[in-house]
């Protein structure tokens, strides 16, 4: 071992190598669901999601969607001012609450629309829409999750394109598509994009949106697209299927321009990681390799792709679940910064 590893459950406190590794394991735990919003103006409602707790390995039951007419359930988070969106794939190891977050929907009659007997698609500013973004009365666009009764489920090519005016957007879990260029040059949006059920992503769809901090792509996502998130320079943490080919095209490279990138959360996905081979040298974490870069592997991955983080010579700490039993040839070629491994399984595993 070159690198301090941090073992799973199983072992008790005494090191388990000569410098006095730490050990960390998993306690029975509870989680708590509270939905504790103004916008709501009711009673915080909390409750124990399963009154037995959960034993270790076990993830918490995603509860069904609380809905109110006007606003638009954003999920649930693990902190009380909303910023750390909780991943309901994530093991529990510790008693925690999540809390629901509620936003004001911006105005239908905002939008113009395409529908159908059963989807909507928003195609973007009407024209009472278009003078209240261009007073400065639309800077939070909080897409409706349904039009007339029925779920919106697109957001069509070029619906808020160069909308700099724009700060927020939420995108509620209706969507299962967000089309080219839909918010390409959104330069002022900042904090973080969550595709929950998104499946498809558009070419251009957030090029340009250079203060995004963060986004969440769907387990749904198969397949990016040409500069999906190209110049979203500010960038720092990325939660993706582990099989998605963070790629896409080496001649249109879904992240190009992605340079501050220093957090990797890998969903399971098919649980097989995409190999990169040759063209590594297009990741989002290869364009960032001169930052010190944390990734964490969600339990119930498999492998690690082929070259995945080689020459990534900064990264510095990786979150190892006992699933994984592959690593691709040259997965770490090169990765001469990292500083630890956290490793879940027990040392036999490691060796094997």
């Amino acid at each position: 071992v070159d690198t301090n590893v941090i073992y799973g459950k199983e072992w008790d406190t005494t090191p388990i190598t000569d410098d006095n590794t730490t050990i960390i394991w998993n306690d029975h735990a509870n989680v708590h669901f509270k939905d504790d919003s103004e916008a709501q103006n009711y009673v915080i409602k909390k409750t124990e999601c399963n009154p037995n707790g959960y034993n270790d390995n076990d993830n918490p039951s995603k509860p069904e969607e609380p809905t109110k007419e006007g606003f638009n359930f954003g999920g649930w988070y693990l902190d009380e001012a909303l910023t750390q969106l909780y991943n309901f794939n994530t093991k529990v190891t510790s008693n925690f609450t999540l809390y629901a977050r509620w936003t004001n929907e911006t105005s239908k009659d905002y939008f113009n629309w395409i529908t159908t007997s059963n989807a909507a698609t928003l195609t973007g500013f009407s024209t009472y829409g278009k003078t209240a973004y261009d007073n400065g009365e639309i800077v939070n666009l909080i897409i409706p999750s349904t039009y007339e009764g029925i779920p919106v489920t697109k957001i069509s090519s070029s619906a808020f394109v160069n909308c700099t005016k724009i700060n927020k957007i939420v995108i509620p879990d209706t969507v299962t598509a967000v089309l080219d260029s839909a918010f390409s040059g959104c330069t002022g949006i900042t904090g973080s994009i969550n595709l929950t059920n998104i499946t498809s992503i558009g070419s251009y769809a957030f090029n340009g949106c250079s203060k995004i901090t963060e986004v969440n792509i769907s387990e749904g996502v198969t397949s990016l697209s040409q500069y999906t998130f190209q110049n979203c320079t500010e960038l720092k943490k990325i939660t993706m299927p582990i099989s998605l080919n963070a790629v896409y095209n080496t001649s249109y490279p879904a992240f190009q321009g992605v340079v501050n990138l220093k957090e990797i959360y890998f969903t399971r996905g098919t649980g097989t990681g995409y190999n990169y081979s040759s063209n590594y040298t297009y990741t989002p974490w290869y364009y960032s390799r001169n930052n010190e870069i944390t990734v964490t592997f969600e339990s119930g991955i498999d492998d690690i792709g082929a070259s995945t983080f080689q020459d990534c010579t900064r990264l510095s700490y990786l979150n190892i679940p006992k699933s994984i039993t592959k690593v691709g040839n040259s997965a770490f070629s090169g990765c001469t910064g990292i500083r630890m491994i956290k490793y879940e399984g027990e040392a036999s595993d490691w060796s094997n």
